[in-house]
């Protein structure tokens, strides 16, 4: 074998890695779930191309999801190229250049001036969907004299994995192939873990980096269970364990508190308070003596005001702030979408919801409707209209999560709170769990 010629063996293929590999079109869409071997596959497709070129000189360009990625991913390029065939290893800008006239070069998705002004023999972008848009169709797609490979799990039907990559996959099929494969059809993961993510992860989550769905990002975020509606207001009682939550006013929202009951399973709302607008040096003793009518249980509070909760923890209140920020906002809301999609709480709800669901056929005929006074079926039609319009919006070009319009979140905010203090507060010790981990919240004491 000539010195400067090189046969490529990959590893063990899959049937659906060989599909893609073997494919000739020049562009090729991989929607592939989480763990089904996208990254490395790529990255084996792109070794195997600067490797059998040949001498004439050729610019790959490697793109991923951001600057960290992109050193990890040099790194184990690195090691598939032999080093022999090495002439140049740049760690700091992130470049291999091979004896054969080729180089490849590794930058993150969220800079794409970085990379802009060369021609590209062959592109990869990896984890596209968290690569911004412009590195590919401004920077790359003017100058590429090659091919072009994408991968990535699904983030939604807004994301350009979709509108730009994914569709435009379907309408020119002759020149860009696309393939759909799910975490289950890589052997390597076990089934039973799989199965097991579908009772922790979100019904979209799972749907997405799971099963590879493209799942709407917008709409209503809370579905819960039709059994999750057979709750009922109760009393306290004495040898019964509660959890609850607190959410104070922001400027147009009003205080709520919630009270679940957390040792028996499914958990039971057992209790919905919204507060008129008034100080917060009124709203305390109204707070504090609703908790200690319920034993005074631990008490997620939202930090945002903390003298109104200093006030209450002098009164001997068991409050404990919780501070919101993006990540600690996002697990609490996934938390109880999970809990209402696996009707591990039951709620009171409203005569109307009963009928409703009744009629649909999502509860059996003769369900009972639980007897409960004027101020409390208002309170049960506010958790239902929250919940209802508790949706994903853009604020700012940002996506966030809260009421749609002029409607309010201030309850279900409280719930949620309940729901965390229970899990990190409660120590109910029953089989719901949260989002693993509990990475997102951010206590302070």
């Amino acid at each position: 074998m000539p010195k400067n010629k090189l046969r490529i063996r990959f590893p063990e293929l899959f049937e659906y890695q060989k599909k893609a590999l073997y494919d000739p079109r020049p562009f090729k869409v991989l929607d592939w779930g989480a763990q089904s071997g996208k990254t490395r596959f790529s990255l084996y497709t792109q070794a195997a191309f600067v490797l059998s070129s040949g001498v004439t000189a050729g610019e790959n360009l490697w793109v991923t999801r951001d600057g960290k990625f992109a050193r990890d991913e040099f790194r184990l390029a690195g090691a598939l190229l032999p080093k022999e065939f090495i002439r140049e290893s740049n760690r700091s800008d992130l470049f291999y250049r091979l004896t054969n006239g080729q180089s490849w070069w590794f930058y993150s998705g969220l800079e794409p001036d970085a990379f802009r002004g060369r021609k590209w023999t062959s592109v990869v972008f990896n984890e596209a969907s968290y690569c911004r848009p412009e590195g590919w169709t401004e920077v790359v797609a003017p100058r590429l004299r090659g091919w072009a490979l994408f991968n990535f799990t699904p983030k939604g039907l807004r994301n350009w994995s979709y509108t730009e990559l994914w569709q435009r996959a379907a309408q020119e099929s002759a020149r860009w192939f696309r393939s759909t494969v799910t975490s289950f059809e890589n052997p390597t993961n076990p089934r039973e873990n799989l199965e097991e993510a579908r009772r922790h992860m979100p019904d979209a989550a799972y749907r997405q980096e799971i099963l590879a769905e493209f799942v709407s990002d917008f709409g209503q975020f809370f579905s819960p269970a039709p059994r999750c509606w057979q709750g009922a207001f109760e009393p306290f009682e004495p040898k019964a364990r509660y959890a609850a939550g607190l959410d104070w006013a922001k400027i147009r929202d009003f205080s709520a508190l919630a009270i679940r009951r957390i040792d028996v399973f499914p958990h039971r709302l057992v209790y919905v308070e919204r507060l008129p607008h008034m100080n917060y040096t009124e709203q305390v003793p109204i707070i504090a003596n609703r908790l200690k009518a319920y034993g005074n249980p631990p008490c997620f509070a939202d930090s945002s005001e903390a003298t109104a909760n200093e006030l209450l923890q002098n009164v001997r209140v068991n409050v404990e702030e919780f501070a919101f920020t993006g990540p600690s906002k996002q697990h609490i809301c996934d938390a109880q979408r999970i809990e209402f999609e696996q009707a591990a709480i039951s709620m009171p709800a409203t005569e109307s919801k009963i009928r409703g669901l009744v009629e649909q056929g999502l509860l059996p005929v003769g369900t009972k409707i639980r007897p409960m006074t004027e101020e409390q079926a208002v309170a049960a039609a506010i958790l239902e209209d929250e919940i209802a319009s508790f949706e994903p919006y853009l604020q700012g070009g940002k996506l966030k999560l809260g009421a749609r319009g002029q409607n309010h979140d201030d309850v279900i905010i409280a719930v949620m709170l309940s729901g965390e203090a229970a899990r990190t507060g409660g120590g109910s010790g029953l089989p719901f769990m949260s989002v693993a981990g509990k990475t997102g919240a951010t206590i302070m004491r």
